[in-house]
């Protein structure tokens, strides 16, 4: 049975190709946001982005779909200016092993597809132009590598 979110969401991705899901952090975990109907809508993974608040996030993942609509396609393990300002964001696969904690909403949405979803984690530099996961990256708590 559906509740009110989940027929937003339905709503959203019907209307628009996506949506939006902010999660906020607490003392397990810093906040995040991630896209739900990219790949259903676009055939185009789906995008994660943690320690932002959302209004901060939100604007970067709008941006991110009026490109890939324009036929732009974000990869795994490639470096990407076009979605902060001209700061280079690398982009990093999201283990199908960790969906669940993190992408729950997306294992919902795509429980009819037996191959799951495919998503990409967007990690943006510290101010060394340290990406997490690098020797002396300055904000591990706020931006974990999945």
């Amino acid at each position: 049975m559906l509740n009110d979110a989940d027929r937003k969401l339905q709503a959203d991705v019907q209307a628009h190709g996506w949506h939006f899901v902010h999660v906020q952090g607490d003392a397990t975990g810093p906040s995040y946001s991630f896209t739900v109907g990219l790949y259903k809508t676009h055939g185009h993974p789906e995008l994660m982005v943690m320690g932002l608040e959302p209004e901060v996030s939100h604007p970067i993942m709008g941006l991110a779909v009026e490109q890939i609509k324009q036929g732009h396609v974000y990869r795994d393990g490639v470096r990407d200016d076009t979605l902060l300002d001209g700061v280079d964001c690398l982009l990093r696969a999201i283990p199908s092993e960790l969906h669940r904690k993190y992408l729950g909403y997306n294992v919902w949405f795509y429980q009819d597809r037996p191959d799951g979803f495919p998503a990409l984690q967007i990690l943006w530099p510290d101010s060394q132009g340290r990406y997490p996961g690098q020797e002396g990256f300055e904000m591990e708590v706020m931006q974990p590598s999945l």
